[in-house]
């Protein structure tokens, strides 16, 4: 058996050397495609506070905190105790459809997110809650409007706002909208 040891030993140093050869190379690969898929570099805005995106154009109207929420026939409902609701008003300039599948999340000061169309405000009867989201709402959101609007054509440029919806705690505050497309990542829209 010493033998053995002996012919082998220059076999077994370098073989642990070898095991991290062939696992550095999948790890490496592996951490690469995650950081890829995080958001970490912000698109800020520029002039008039509108964000460039995506081929589109961006920039938050208002955020508000809001004390009630609409229901269907438009009347209010208070919002629940123990937490801080926040209304964005988000406004675009481009190809809704190009926009489609984005995430929007409420970014706090201290860089916490929470996402919009919380279940919180969602299982209060009655509430109606708009679309949100980054896309084109085909209704006009007037309820005495006779007519609906004249059909935009799929991929044609449009200019829209959305309202979105957030909770978080009584000890957050909010400070910017974050939109991401899973095609631009790492890059994100900052709106503040």
């Amino acid at each position: 058996m010493a033998g053995w040891w002996r012919r082998n030993a220059w076999g077994l140093v370098l073989l642990v050397p070898a095991m991290g050869a062939v696992a550095v190379g999948p790890y490496l690969q592996t951490y690469d495609s995650f950081l890829r898929n995080q958001e970490r570099t912000a698109v800020e805005s520029g002039a008039e506070h509108w964000v460039a995106y995506h081929g589109a154009r961006m920039r938050l109207v208002e955020l508000s905190e809001e004390k009630s929420v609409p229901k269907y026939d438009g009347s209010p409902v208070p919002v629940p105790q123990g937490m801080r609701v926040v209304k964005a008003v988000l406004e675009f300039d481009g190809v809704p459809e190009e926009l489609e599948g984005c995430q929007i999340y409420l970014q706090d000061t201290t860089g916490e997110r929470y996402g919009e169309g919380p279940t919180e405000l969602s299982t209060l009867d009655g509430v109606s809650l708009p679309h949100g989201g980054c896309g084109m709402d085909d209704d006009t959101g007037d309820p005495l409007a006779s007519a609906k609007p004249t059909p935009r054509p799929s991929g044609a440029h449009a200019h829209w706002k959305t309202v979105c919806y957030f909770v978080m705690p009584l000890s957050a505050y909010p400070s910017a909208v974050r939109i991401s497309l899973a095609t631009e990542l790492p890059r994100y829209a900052l709106l503040k």
